[in-house]
């Protein structure tokens, strides 16, 4: 019987990547404003922001290798990674249960047990809780994956499974086996800290007026409760992975397995475990391409777009460079990003566009090789150098003494050749190679994932960087010590919101430009560098 999931991935492979690269993005992108918050803003003081950090890195490790390997990469380098990323992400949901456990017994322990909770969670405690939680989690999937099994085929399913040396039996005891108890004892511990909470009367005595505040109180009621919903949305989740299988349609079968499991890294209900199967890119015919078949309304009107972006960006680098619209400093990351772009939409138009009609094998060429290799880092400098732009505000906004000890002369030269340097190390170091009739090599397979890892980690962190600039500058009123009079007039402030909304959605329509031109291969994918200008 052919597996209904295996059905629908390999019958639409782009679908199910697309669905997995948003859902994991989706998921990222909230774990990562959340460790943000606790890492740099200090929401959670001492060891319990240092559980919550551990469990942050394990949420955004596991979304983030959804995004890359179960959704893009699965299609651009299936057997790359083999099955280390999705044991990787099982490790990372193993490690968020434990996490999840140990918050749930450092609030139990401060209601119940406030001097006990100061001798258990002490700093060196706290940091040996946390590497023994990331043990416990590996230690989960090495004995899962390398004992010895036996891999005949056994009748029933996983409620009638009977004890044995069957792998599937093996791998489902060491992984479901853990996260149920420390499911279950979050749980039990969350039920006991909100009832004790309710009993206010019989703890009262031993907790300070400022601690035992109202407030106080419903912060720690709401972290139970969220806690105490978590242990509920894990089963839950856990029970519709395992029922999925079964189901015969092959589209209920991907969104109640793999692509539930990757949407519940942004609900926090995550913690399930399921062997992954990489999807394989079916083959397609690459002279159905509307390029193949209309090669000169193809290339008359990639030219053109390439010739407005040219325009466009050479308007924006003369603003910069002659009419001097940003400082010094800041002129010269912009600078630097509109020549890259301007070269990129020269190089792109000039051989690309034209060889559509003129000299179309250009591709199996030393020169379009080498021009090839030159868009990507071209391309990846783009991103690094808007990332540069927003981390640039970001630290205007909320530390300008800190900003301008980072951003001196020295180090924003050192800054932007680093933004050239990382592309071009890229591609030096692995060869290039694209046709459509031999196998691309390793090298070309080890380049991709480098380029693309780059490229979701600026656009990513650009977006967040943007997010928490305009956070802060909606919020003034608490940062109007730190700020000159002039930084503060209205005129500049919204000036500074325009500005990061504005990388805020360049980053948005990174996103879904990547995704057409990885999948797609399409001429066309440079309108967005329009829309960029």
């Amino acid at each position: 019987m052919v597996d209904p999931l295996s059905i629908f991935v390999h019958e639409n492979p782009v679908v199910s990547a697309i669905l997995l690269t948003l859902s994991g993005f989706l998921g990222f992108l909230i774990n990562a404003f959340i460790l943000l918050k606790v890492a740099w803003h200090k929401v959670f003081p001492g060891s319990f922001g240092w559980i919550w950090i551990s469990r942050g890195v394990a949420y955004c490790t596991s979304s983030f290798l959804t995004m890359v390997c179960m959704g893009f990469g699965s299609l651009l380098f299936p057997d790359a990674l083999g099955i280390l990323a999705p044991t990787t992400i099982l490790m990372g949901w193993i490690e968020c249960v434990f996490a999840n456990l140990l918050i749930a017994l450092n609030r139990c322990l401060l209601i119940t047990h406030p001097f006990s909770f100061k001798q258990v969670f002490t700093n060196r405690n706290t940091v040996i809780f946390i590497i023994v939680s990331w043990f416990m989690a590996l230690m989960s999937v090495v004995a899962a994956l390398y004992l010895p099994c036996n891999d005949e085929e056994r009748a029933g399913s996983l409620f009638s499974m009977e004890p044995s040396l069957h792998c599937s039996y093996i791998f489902i005891v060491f992984t479901y086996g853990p996260m149920w108890l420390a499911i279950a004892t979050t749980l039990l511990i969350d039920l006991y800290s909100i009832l004790t909470l309710h009993r206010t009367n019989k703890v009262r005595d031993r907790l300070s007026a400022h601690n035992w505040s109202p407030q106080h109180r419903r912060k720690i009621l709401k972290l139970c409760y969220m806690l105490a919903a978590q242990c509920v949305v894990n089963p839950l989740v856990m029970f519709i992975v395992t029922i999925g299988d079964d189901v015969q349609s092959p589209l209920l079968s991907f969104l109640s397995t793999v692509f539930l499991l990757s949407l519940a890294d942004s609900i926090d209900g995550k913690n399930e475990s399921l062997s992954y199967e990489y999807m394989e890119n079916e083959a397609q015919d690459v002279e159905d391409d509307f390029e193949h078949r209309n090669p000169l309304a193809a290339s008359v009107i990639l030219v053109f777009i390439d010739l407005s972006c040219v325009i466009l960006h050479g308007y924006i680098l003369y603003k910069v460079v002659f009419r001097r619209v940003f400082g010094q400093l800041f002129g010269w990351i912009w600078i630097s990003r509109q020549l890259a772009l301007v070269i990129l939409c020269v190089v792109d138009g000039a051989l690309f566009g034209s060889s559509l009609t003129l000299y179309p094998d250009i591709d199996v060429t030393k020169v379009g090789q080498c021009a090839a290799q030159l868009l990507v880092v071209l391309s990846i400098h783009v991103f690094i150098s808007s990332l540069l732009i927003a981390f640039n505000r970001c630290l205007l906004i909320q530390k300008p003494l800190t900003f301008k000890n980072v951003f001196t002369t020295k180090k924003t030269a050192y800054l932007i050749a680093l933004a050239w340097l990382i592309p071009t190390g890229i591609v030096v170091s692995t060869r290039f190679l694209h046709a459509e009739d031999v196998q691309l090599p390793k090298c070309f397979t080890v380049e991709t994932l480098l380029s693309g890892l780059i490229v979701y980690s600026t656009v990513i962190l650009t977006f967040v960087s943007d997010m928490a600039a305009i956070w802060t500058l909606r919020q003034m009123s608490k940062i109007r010590t730190e700020f000159l009079s002039n930084h503060l007039s209205p005129g500049n402030r919204r000036r500074q919101l325009n500005f990061c909304y504005m990388l805020m959605l360049e980053s948005l329509v990174a996103i879904p430009s990547s995704i057409l031109q990885a999948f797609y291969d399409s001429p066309f994918w440079n309108v967005v560098v329009i829309l960029d200008g």
